[in-house]
């Protein structure tokens, strides 16, 4: 099967600049990836100025807890910071295109992620 990814949430965060939390399902998941390839096109701007995830994580399963050594294989939960993401824009990854879901509040479970800046 081909791998695809599934929105699970966007939250926004308190930052000096504008900045959320994206959390995303990875599905079918054969090995490793680079979560840096994910980005979002801002038109006008080179793609080598393109934003890239900042402080990425995998979760387990709940997407309750940090895993320090994932399996890489099967589904995969994985979260991190994203500076000026644009809702309106899709998130282009390594599997294909992902529309993002509008912004929620963060639930607690995510609550022990903190955003740090560059």
């Amino acid at each position: 099967m081909a791998t695809r990814v599934e929105p699970v949430g966007v939250h926004p965060v308190e930052a000096d600049e504008p900045c959320h939390l994206v959390e995303l399902l990875i599905y079918d998941v054969d090995g490793p990836f680079d979560i840096g390839s994910f980005t979002q096109e801002t038109p006008g701007e080179p793609e080598h100025n393109w934003q890239v995830p900042w402080d990425e994580v995998v979760l387990d399963g709940a997407g309750e807890a940090v895993i320090s050594d994932p399996s890489w294989s099967g589904v995969i939960r994985i979260a991190f910071f994203f500076h000026c993401l644009n809702q309106h824009r899709p998130l282009t990854t390594p599997f294909g295109d992902v529309v993002l879901p509008l912004q929620a509040p963060r639930p607690q479970r995510l609550a022990s992620l903190q955003y740090e800046a560059p």
